[in-house]
């Protein structure tokens, strides 16, 4: 999450693949850190979850993670933004058409994300 802060103040802002990379990463490893907590197996982050997190979300908030108070488009377009990353476009293509966001509010959300798991 460092990372991705240091690399969109560098940046100033500017819509960067590497930035939206590290910041999704660090999604990535929150999420399945606190499925992990919850008693998920390691196979089954590899087998079922892999990259998907959208998938990962939503069994984090099956397993108790609270997004209530969330405001439910923006994490859904957070995690429409996600897709990207789960399909590697940022890694390997960096390019293609979707819907960007300022860094700034990934790495918000990734953030909250991370406050929320911490917090539990």
């Amino acid at each position: 999450m460092e990372g991705a802060e240091i690399l969109n103040q560098k940046h100033k802002n500017a819509p960067k693949w590497i930035t939206y990379l590290v910041a999704f990463t660090a999604l990535e490893n929150y999420l399945k850190s606190y499925l992990l907590s919850r008693g998920k197996t390691l196979d089954y982050i590899v087998e079922e979850i892999g990259y998907k997190l959208q998938v990962a979300l939503a069994e984090c908030e099956t397993l108790g993670l609270d997004l209530r108070d969330g405001n439910r488009p923006f994490i859904e377009k957070m995690m429409e933004l996600s897709r990207v990353y789960t399909t590697k476009d940022f890694q390997f293509a960096r390019i293609g058409n979707w819907e960007l966001f300022p860094p700034s509010d990934v790495i918000f959300f990734v953030g909250k994300i991370r406050d929320k798991i911490k917090a539990q």
